[in-house]
């Protein structure tokens, strides 16, 4: 996509469906195919605001990502938090589902300062046995 095809999209959410709300998250393509090679070039257009965008869920990564470095997911998660928090969205950060617990408290403990600056710490997928 490209900005005027991102422009086009989120004025009709906002206008026909009156979405206030989105999830950014990039894809896991080697080459992006249109301008926007990462969620923070989405949140830079400042489209979102522009069409009443009001909260956005970014990605964390508690098991972290086979194709990128984990310093560079929490720096990538840091620079989104703070963009967010300093031009007026709310930032709530969603994860990959979890199939255990240390994996979520040690990645909770090492972004703790980050969630301090989001509306909600975090929102954890995770699965468990059931009985049938």
């Amino acid at each position: 996509a490209d900005h005027a095809a991102l422009d086009a999209h989120l004025a009709r959410l906002g206008e026909e469906a009156r979405v206030n709300e989105a999830l950014v998250i990039a894809g896991d393509v080697a080459t992006p195919r249109g301008e926007f090679g990462a969620s923070l070039d989405v949140l830079r257009t400042g489209l979102l605001q522009k069409h009443g965008i009001k909260r956005v869920r970014i990605a964390g990564h508690p098991e972290g990502h086979p194709n990128v470095l984990a310093p560079v997911l929490s720096a990538a998660l840091r620079e989104k938090i703070e963009f967010c928090r300093d031009n007026g969205l709310a930032a709530e950060i969603v994860t990959q589902f979890c199939f255990e617990a240390a994996p979520i408290a040690a990645w909770s403990m090492l972004h703790a300062n980050q969630r301090e600056n989001t509306v909600s710490p975090a929102r954890w997928l995770t699965f468990r046995p059931t009985a049938c």
